[in-house]
């Protein structure tokens, strides 16, 4: 996986509203306000141009108000909620029509689709380039390269998880355990791919060439299929603050230092050597202390959206499941526990399963189309998030030395930043942004990866006790 600022914010599809505004009239209501906040997101990433043209559609359709103030709103006015979702309706086609267009409507459960012949023989064609790269690492020729990204004393332990992920890749491409993702997560969560032990996901478009690129996105990804206990995890990507200074011991495991250094031969680039902060290099440097809170945050960010994007895959995967036996009509039940994290993750992302007070364990699909596109847009602004902590320029007044437990105050600075200098509501939650740092700490202690063993029993047991008590 990789994370990137410009994500978009999707919306459900219109033909599908009324499956998102169900329950009682309460429910509904408190349903159409997180859709109309869904709303708001993606209209605020829009031009002014966009937004002129859609204003002039909403006024066409008898409004006397903004779309603004439509969306500020936040119950329907008594006897209008038919009113009200039908504006939301016309809002989302506008939006599409006036807008980014495909990129619009969030495609629901859509899941990974098999290689074509074509991207078939490219991805063989990929493993050969990398056997070959791979080959050329494990010589002497590319040893000043690994000392330089890995450390002097980590080089042959780089070496084995390069040859682990080859290895395993050859497998992969030949058990037919590479696939296409057909969300357009490289288009709008800016992810080129996701692994794990048993398959391995590449956004459409990586296997179209057989190009560098490709064989980067691949090499990252194949070091988080190695099996064992040897796969890599995402707690650094190579835009982050901290990424040349992190420790040897952290680069080891994880895929973005692996695929730094195949960019570097396929490039032929000669890059001065990472120096580590920790000590386990003759090379150290000290960093300031404002860019070790500025570290330290960014990780906890990234820690955070790697979590919502596992929750993300967790809710598809239930949401595929149930709807063609909802569709069908066919009557199955779902066990206590899998409602129970589903509604407990609800709680925590401000989505509407743990709203619905008709949900028994036999309901046919709890996962709406409006859930869907609400943990995307957690995904996007956790991802937007991270570009707004380099900006941090200065820490708060009593602080003077690093702390872990003082890195609220760069979180917070960083949250308002991008909340347009404002405290409430927040951006990942609808109370404030001292509540969006709870969110972003739970989720970030809620990330086991690589393996992510313990990530569903935490849900199935509960709520973290710092989010008890928020459930939006």
């Amino acid at each position: 996986m990789a994370a990137n600022a410009d994500a978009i914010y999707r919306l459900p599809n219109p033909a599908e509203i009324d499956r998102s505004l169900t329950g009682t009239d309460v429910e509904k209501i408190v349903a159409m306000r997180k859709l109309k906040k869904a709303v708001e997101r993606a209209w605020n990433t829009h031009t002014d141009e966009v937004k002129r043209a859609i204003e002039s559609d909403f006024t066409g359709w008898g409004q006397t108000t903004t779309v603004v103030q439509f969306l500020a709103s936040t119950e329907p006015a008594k006897g209008y909620y038919y009113d009200e979702r039908r504006l939301l309706v016309n809002l989302i086609e506008a939006i599409r029509t006036r807008g980014r267009k495909d990129l619009t409507i969030h495609p629901g459960y859509a899941g990974p689709r098999e290689l074509t012949a074509r991207e078939a023989d490219n991805l063989g064609a990929i493993v050969t380039r990398l056997k070959v790269v791979v080959t050329d690492i494990e010589s002497v020729n590319q040893e000043t390269r690994l000392k330089n990204v890995f450390g002097q004393t980590k080089v042959q332990d780089a070496r084995n998880t390069f040859r682990a992920g080859i290895d395993t890749l050859e497998k992969f491409a030949a058990g037919k355990q590479v696939r296409i993702d057909m969300i357009k997560k490289k288009e709008v969560w800016h992810s080129p791919g996701s692994a794990g032990a048993t398959q391995m996901t590449l956004s459409s478009g990586v296997l179209d060439e057989v190009d560098d690129s490709a064989v980067i996105v691949v090499a990252h990804e194949m070091t988080h299929i190695i099996p064992g206990g040897g796969a890599t995890g995402d707690k650094m990507y190579s835009h982050q603050a901290g990424f040349k200074t992190a420790g040897e011991q952290l680069k080891l495991v994880t895929a973005a230092y692996y695929e730094e250094v195949v960019r570097q031969i396929l490039k032929k680039e000669d890059t001065p050597p990472f120096i580590p902060v920790d000590g386990t290099s003759p090379h150290v440097i000290t960093p300031t202390v404002l860019e070790q809170y500025k570290v330290l945050a960014t990780k906890l960010v990234t820690d955070a959206w790697a979590t919502v994007y596992n929750i993300y895959d967790k809710f598809r995967e239930a949401g595929a499941f149930a709807e063609p036996r909802s569709k069908a009509g066919l009557s199955f039940r779902w066990p206590a526990e899998e409602l129970a994290w589903m509604k407990n993750a609800s709680r925590m992302l401000g989505l509407s399963i743990h709203r619905r007070s008709s949900l028994q364990a036999d309901d046919k699909n709890p996962v709406t189309p409006l859930d869907m596109a609400l943990v995307e847009h957690r995904i996007a602004t956790l991802s937007k998030l991270m570009t707004r902590i380099p900006e941090v320029i200065a820490l708060p007044m009593d602080v003077d030395t690093f702390r872990e437990d003082k890195v609220d105050g760069v979180l917070r600075h960083a949250l308002v930043l991008l909340n347009n200098n404002r405290a409430t509501p927040g951006v990942l939650t609808n109370k404030n942004v001292d509540k969006d740092i709870d969110l972003i700490h739970c989720l970030a202690a809620l990330n086991d990866a690589p393996g992510w063993a313990g990530l569903m029993p935490a849900l199935k047991a509960g709520v973290p006790a710092r989010m008890a008590g928020y459930g939006d």
